[in-house]
């Protein structure tokens, strides 16, 4: 029987990396497949090139289903490209798994999504699902094959049209949640609260290029909660030369194995923000990796001090 929840595969100028994905959908032959592309990058030859071998690896799979793609003939940025192909899938599907050509995900990620998919699919609070936890074995934390987290990753996750919906591209209110402590109230956490606070200012002013600052800011001023398996079910296969978005050497201790047998085996009695979970294994993982989320620097102790002096 053929998978039957949609799947968004958005892709670039990595044909390798398309192949392997394709790999692993050929295997689970979705029934409803989007894929979106961006354009080449200007002066960028080499683009041209890869862009197009993407496209004729796209255009020869060999399982029946209804594929609908969508190619920029131009670079739009990594950023405004991946916000927009979520818009189309969500403006064509209720619900759905969002895959980038570097996240390679095991067969159990979509059984997986797609149980989850079903059974809160009506309930507002949860908003996304992750397909990583870090890398981390979270087996021991709680009963359940699944825990409830303040901190979305997105290498290989699935949502709803109705969570999607409410997607702030513009930070509206963030000073005025910044002053009135919402964003610590939410992460119950300061260092956490911090280390999101540099993404959110950063995005603010423009000054990088990661979508998912905005989508987490989003499930923050909806008072969401994702869903992370106790058992990472996506390996990031992006920390190369090729990636566009992070640097690869430094986040190479994030990029783990996968967990090929991992079932869903009990559910959830009922939905409770696992608050050690982000603190103790991954808020410490992070702290190894993102300078952002070094509460000892220099930088940001002179921040607190100022904040404590001006702002109480």
């Amino acid at each position: 029987m053929k998978f039957d929840i949609p799947i968004l595969l958005i892709v670039f100028n990595r044909p390798d990396k398309t192949k392997k994905i394709l790999q692993i959908l050929e295997k689970l032959e979705p029934k409803y497949l989007f894929i979106s592309a961006d354009g080449p990058r200007k002066k960028n030859k080499n683009d041209v090139f890869l862009c197009e071998e993407v496209k004729q690896i796209v255009s020869k799979i060999n399982w029946e289903c209804q594929l609908k793609t969508q190619f920029n003939k131009d670079n739009l940025s990594l950023k405004k490209n991946v916000i927009q192909s979520i818009n189309w899938f969500f403006n064509n599907v209720e619900h759905g798994i969002i895959l980038e050509d570097d996240c390679l995900p095991s067969l159990n990620f979509f059984d997986f999504c797609e149980k989850l998919l079903k059974k809160y699919q009506f309930d507002e609070k949860i908003m996304q699902i992750n397909g990583s936890n870090g890398g981390l074995d979270y087996q021991n934390t709680n009963d359940a094959s699944y825990f409830f987290s303040k901190i979305n990753t997105t290498w290989g996750w699935a949502s709803w049209k109705r969570a999607w919906d409410k997607f702030d591209g513009n930070f509206e209110d963030y000073k005025l949640y910044e002053k009135k402590n919402k964003i610590l109230n939410y992460y119950e956490d300061q260092e956490i609260s911090d280390w999101m606070k540099a993404y959110f200012e950063k995005s603010l002013k423009n000054v990088d290029n990661i979508w998912s600052t905005n989508w987490a800011y989003t499930i923050l001023k909806n008072d969401g909660l994702c869903i992370s398996p106790i058992k990472n079910l996506v390996e990031n296969i992006g920390f190369d030369k090729s990636a566009t978005s992070s640097n690869a050497d430094h986040f190479l201790p994030y990029r783990k194995k996968i967990d090929e047998s991992f079932e869903i085996k009990k559910y959830a009695d009922k939905i409770e923000y696992f608050k050690k979970n982000d603190q103790n294994y991954f808020y410490n993982l992070i702290k190894k990796i993102d300078p952002r989320a070094d509460r000892n620097s220099f930088k940001n102790r002179i921040k607190r001090i100022f904040y404590r002096i001006f702002k109480s």
